[in-house]
């Protein structure tokens, strides 16, 4: 199942859009894969996105930090059906 990406800026990323992320540090390329563009966030502006790391511990989180990733574009719009 796609993880999400939690905020995004709408004029650069549509909501719903799917999208291919390639993490470029080496220690984030297990996070690298299919997202969906889910939500918009206030101190998200242009290129930047915030990746939503699911039920991963603090640390881990804090470990994921910011980092460089190039964003592959594959549709503007995916439904995904939720019971």
């Amino acid at each position: 199942f796609p993880v999400t990406i939690s905020s995004v800026d709408k004029r650069r990323i549509p909501l719903g859009t799917g999208v291919i992320l390639e993490f470029i540090s080496p220690r984030l390329k297990k996070y690298s894969g299919f997202y969906i563009a889910r939500d918009t966030g206030g101190f998200i502006k242009g290129n930047r996105i915030d990746v939503f790391l699911g039920e991963n511990s603090r640390r881990e989180c804090i470990e994921f930090g910011r980092s460089k990733v190039k964003v592959y574009e594959l549709s503007k719009e995916i439904k995904v059906c939720q019971k």
